[in-house]
C-alpha cells in the first residue's frame, strides 16, 4: 500500500483507508482470512510521531471496523527506520 495511516493529509489516510478495504474486499473473496497492514510509511512530515501514532490509530479503526464486517482480520507489522509503528510498543499503542 502506498498511502500511509498516519500522513497529516486527510487525502493520504483517505486513500490508506480505501486501498486497505480494497485489499480487505480481495482478501474476503479469496477467502483469505487475514490482510497484514503496515501503520507508516517512511515518508516525512512535519508533525511530531506521536500525532502521527494518533492518526494511524483512527485509521486502522476504520480499516478494522470494515474488515470485521467482512470476516477478515488486519494483522499489523512494524516496518522499519522511524515511521509511526516501527516498534512493538507503538505498535501495540496503535492497535489499543
Amino acid at each position: 500500500m502506498r498511502s500511509p495511516w498516519a500522513s497529516p493529509e486527510p487525502e493520504g489516510r483517505e486513500g490508506a483507508l480505501a486501498e486497505y478495504c480494497d485489499a480487505v474486499e480481495v482478501a474476503k473473496r479469496l477467502g483469505a482470512g487475514v490482510v497484514v497492514a503496515h501503520p507508516g510509511a517512511n515518508t516525512q512530515f512535519d508533525v511530531p510521531k506521536r500525532a502521527r501514532l494518533e492518526l494511524a490509530a483512527q485509521t486502522l479503526t476504520r480499516i478494522a471496523d470494515y474488515a470485521g464486517e467482512c470476516g477478515v482480520k488486519i494483522a499489523v507489522e512494524p516496518l522499519p527506520k522511524n515511521e509511526p509503528g516501527n516498534t512493538l510498543d507503538e505498535v501495540l499503542w496503535i492497535i489499543e
